[in-house]
């Protein structure tokens, strides 16, 4: 079973690879395919974690949380619609949330930059409280 978990998993990430490859950049800088990734104090730290965030041409995204091993399955954190504002501004609509204080009606206003073609840096408050919260993510590519 855990073969048979392992293999699946192993493709999801081959299919997303794929799509995340098959986009234009150009068209929308956010698209793609995003794994998160952590920050040490003196720059940016590329240790990843299980997490990926996809955005689609169509304009959604879904945060997606990949678990390996017996008895264990990925889920979908958080799901929902985006609107691109400016250059540096998107918004978030959700209408779906496993985890609190995100509710299906929650609409989350993020700041983004492009520190590179691969590398984004993400700028947010959660709906509720007024620290800001930052995120570094890299996109998944061959």
């Amino acid at each position: 079973m855990k073969r048979v978990t392992t293999v699946v998993t192993f493709m999801l990430l081959g299919i997303l690879t794929l799509f995340a490859q098959s986009n234009a950049p150009e068209e929308n800088p956010l698209q793609g395919i995003w794994q998160i990734s952590g920050k040490a104090p003196n720059g940016i730290d590329m240790a990843s974690g299980p997490i990926l965030k996809i955005i689609t041409p169509e304009r959604t995204f879904t945060n997606l949380q990949l678990s390996v091993g017996e008895n264990r399955k990925s889920s979908i954190l958080i799901s929902g619609n985006y609107e691109i504002l400016s250059d540096s501004v998107y918004t978030e609509s959700i209408q779906f949330s496993a985890t609190p204080p995100f509710t299906k009606t929650s609409k989350n206003e993020i700041k983004f930059k492009l520190l590179s073609d691969n590398l984004l840096q993400l700028r947010f408050k959660v709906p509720g409280q007024s620290k800001l919260f930052e995120e570094y993510w890299v996109r998944v590519t061959q």
